[in-house]
């Protein structure tokens, strides 16, 4: 389990944390893996080998809510060539996020 502590003058009720955590869902992580058996670090991007985690939209959710915080604000990067008004936006974004972006309170 991942443990989000910080000091404690900051872990108080109201206080805010802004993420931007990698889209482990990504066609580009989860298709080398499905169909290479590849799971390769690299020197940037969301394999990025400085990451110490990976994480869905849903699992970092349910991290957050397990170490106390509550989502109050949910977004994702996509790059422009997926936010045409012919593309599924909704159904491609676990997919295509790069990043999911959020703003947590401390409960």
């Amino acid at each position: 389990m991942v443990r989000l502590a910080l000091p404690a003058r900051e872990d108080s009720p109201g206080c805010r944390l802004a993420l931007s955590v990698p889209n482990a869902r990504h066609y580009k992580v989860v298709l080398p893996l499905l169909f290479r058996g590849q799971f390769a670090y690299r020197d940037h991007g969301i394999m990025d080998r400085t990451h110490l985690h990976f994480f869905t939209a849903d699992s970092i959710r349910d991290t957050l809510h397990e170490c106390g915080w509550k989502i109050v604000r949910r977004d994702s990067h996509m790059k422009k060539s997926y936010r045409r008004w012919y593309m599924p936006t909704r159904l491609l974004e676990p997919f295509v996020a790069v990043q999911h972006l959020m703003i947590a309170e401390k409960r």
